[in-house]
């Protein structure tokens, strides 16, 4: 579990070192060397901040309880609407200080972080040591307080062949992840909720995309049905039965205009696995589907982060 003291200092000590690093760096014009190095030191120490958070956050996500995290809202919408959407910049300003600091010439434009990606699964580096590591393994034998055997470790390595077994993969998923920030502890959602979460959060990070689709929009009516009452929506029609989704997302969208798009996006993504047609289906790409799946899980988070916070 992810303790809420250390995350949110964290977060403010990132509010910190923006503020300060924005206040250097507000106009296009080139800076003093003086102001420069100074910028520079706030990038690396905003990007060792980010970091230690990222590992923390990746822990609850990749956790077996929900992802969901009770963080201050004010420092988190910070990082997500002033931090996140300069990191760009703030990471290449570190790098063109290392490489100053190493005197090989001028940054490119290109980071570690920008490297090219691995054309096929088996490039991946994450598969390739535990593969390296599974070939050169001493004898179980040799080895009797390992509790294995070396048919153990051949199955092991027969997982390894099949396409399914994608560490890289699933680690470059997990690092697209990010909690729920509510304000309220996880063990206040009901079972319904945390367990629909778990698997939309184990779906992605394993390339499930259709489940992603079908989960959250399962997600988003049972959300909008718990909640309906709670800000003044009868989920009944007045002629009895339970008012239909989209009907009942109007009425939300009424008293929430900023959750109006998410919801279209996961009822819409839903609709389609769910209720597939020859006229209305996904025309799969790998990238592209993907992509509208982290856009799901981000839309799913705001609906929680707004449905489920204290007012």
């Amino acid at each position: 579990m992810v303790d809420p003291s250390e995350a949110n200092s964290l977060l403010a000590l990132m509010r910190q070192e923006f503020t300060r690093y924005r206040s250097l760096v507000h106009s296009e014009s080139p800076l003093e060397p003086a102001a420069q190095r100074v910028a520079e030191d706030c990038a690396a120490r905003l990007r060792g901040l980010a970091g230690r958070l990222r590992q923390i956050l990746a822990k609850q996500v990749a956790a077996q309880s929900p992802p969901v995290v009770d963080l201050s809202p004010e420092l988190w919408r910070f990082y997500e609407q002033d931090i996140l959407p300069n990191f760009k910049r703030i990471e290449d300003e570190y790098w063109s200080s290392v490489l100053g600091d190493l005197d090989l010439g001028e940054l490119t434009g290109a980071s570690p972080a920008d490297a090219h990606a691995p054309e096929s699964r088996r490039d991946g580096p994450i598969l390739r040591a535990i593969w390296i590591g599974l070939q050169t393994i001493s004898p179980c034998a040799e080895n009797p307080e390992w509790e294995l055997d070396d048919e153990n470790v051949e199955e092991a390595a027969r997982l390894t062949d099949y396409d399914f077994f994608d560490p890289d993969a699933w680690l470059a998923n997990l690092a697209e992840l990010r909690p729920i920030v509510t304000g309220r502890p996880a063990r206040n959602f009901n079972e319904h909720i945390r367990r629909r979460l778990q698997e939309i959060y184990r779906s992605f990070f394993f390339g499930n995309w259709m489940a992603v689709f079908a989960l959250a929009r399962s997600l988003l009516e049972y959300c909008l049905r718990d909640r309906a009452r709670s800000v003044g929506i009868d989920p009944s029609e007045s002629t009895g039965g339970e008012k239909r989704l989209e009907a009942l997302q109007d009425e939300f969208a009424e008293r929430f205009p900023k959750l109006e798009e998410a919801m279209d996006l996961v009822r819409h993504s839903g609709n389609i696995v769910m209720h597939p047609s020859k006229e209305r289906d996904f025309h799969y790409d790998a990238r592209a589907v993907r992509r509208d799946a982290l856009a799901v899980v981000d839309a799913t988070r705001l609906l929680l982060s707004e449905l489920y916070s204290p007012r």
